[in-house]
Order: C-alpha cells, then sequence, then structure tokens
C-alpha cells in the first residue's frame, strides 16, 4: 500500500542524499558529489512530497511552496520540480497524482505540473488539470 507524506524543506536533506543517485544527472556523466550539491542547492526552499510502500521510502518528488502563476493556463498550480527513486511502479506514480491533486484543491490551484524525461537531452513538462485523473 502506496501513501504520501509531505516533507517540510527543513527536513528533505536525508531523502534527497538517499534519492539523488536515481536522478539522470549521474547517467549523463554528473558525478555524484557533483550531483548531490546541484540538486542540494536547487531544491533548497522546496517542499518534499515522500512516497512509501508499506512506511519503506521509494521516492520523493520536490514541489515549489505554494500555488504560482503560469503563462500557459488560467488560474494557478502546483510544480513539481524533481522526482527520483527506485521501484515506485504505477501504483507508487497514482499515490504521487492523488497527493499532488490533494495538494492543488488544497490551496485552491487549478492544475499540477511534472516534468518528465524524454530523451537524454530533452525534458517535457505535462500539466494536469484538476479533476483529470492520469
Amino acid at each position: 500500500m502506496y501513501r504520501a507524506k509531505l516533507i517540510p524543506s527543513a527536513k528533505t536533506k536525508p531523502f534527497v542524499e538517499r534519492f539523488h543517485i536515481y536522478g539522470h544527472g549521474i547517467a549523463n556523466g554528473v558525478s555524484e558529489a557533483t550531483h548531490l550539491r546541484r540538486v542540494l542547492h536547487e531544491t533548497a526552499g522546496l517542499i518534499g512530497i515522500l512516497i512509501l510502500e508499506d512506511d519503506e521510502p521509494k521516492a520523493m518528488a520536490m514541489i515549489v511552496p505554494g500555488p504560482v502563476e503560469d503563462s500557459h493556463f488560467n488560474g494557478q498550480g502546483i510544480i513539481c520540480t524533481h522526482l527520483a527513486g527506485s521501484g515506485l511502479g504505477l501504483a507508487g506514480m497514482r499515490c504521487l497524482h492523488r497527493a499532488l491533486r490533494y495538494i492543488a484543491r488544497e490551496n485552491d490551484a487549478q492544475w499540477y505540473s511534472m516534468s518528465h524525461r524524454v530523451s537524454k537531452f530533452e525534458y517535457r513538462n505535462r500539466y494536469f488539470m484538476i479533476g483529470d485523473t492520469p
């Protein structure tokens, strides 16, 4: 059984240290130490969404605190900037999407977005309108 848990910014470092190794930067040739330093810098001030399976951490997503405006859609949304983990699977991703929809609704946001890797040099942002099922 998967569940999501919000992690305040001040407490995300151990999870970033644990999960950053699954990020694409290392696969692209960035050294592990450099990758960790960069990810810690990039995620400073962000909120974590820890995805657990039977209380075992499997992945963590990072979101910008509070809803933000975007030039692509009306209203405000929640932006997921990073996601890394191992063994998340379809059920874990559904749990993450449910958590993002819940956070968006609680913040009166109309959408949330996530990026995903398409190829070594290409990432795509995907927007989910509240009420849509991924």
